[in-house]
């Protein structure tokens, strides 16, 4: 089968419209989706969507562990990628060769 989807990335994006950081209250975990797994017929899967967060100017995320500063977003329209998604894994296509022709396995 084909080759698997890329994962989403997660964006912080500034505007000015937004006031508070009221939507993130009691969200403890955010994450982008999966891309779609590879189909037959050396189909690659569809990448993932971006998670988009987007945040009033002046915000900081913070390492909780460490207190590091990782991002300071502070002009309107700032898009910065906090996390890449991932490359989305080879389909059995890449493993084939003259002696096993349809392989049965494939990297995750």
């Amino acid at each position: 089968g084909g080759d698997g989807g890329k994962g989403g990335d997660v964006i912080f994006l500034v505007d000015n419209n937004t006031d508070t950081l009221s939507w993130f209250k009691g969200r403890n975990i955010l994450k982008a989706d999966n891309g779609r797994p590879g189909e037959g017929r050396n189909k690659t899967g569809k990448s993932a969507e971006p998670l988009v967060l987007v945040v009033p100017p002046g915000t900081q995320v913070i390492n909780n562990e460490t207190n590091e500063v990782i991002l300071d977003l502070l002009e309107e329209g700032q898009r910065e990628v906090l996390l890449e998604g991932g490359k989305g894994g080879l389909g059995n296509t890449h493993f084939k060769n003259s002696r096993n022709q349809r392989p049965t396995y494939f990297q995750p």
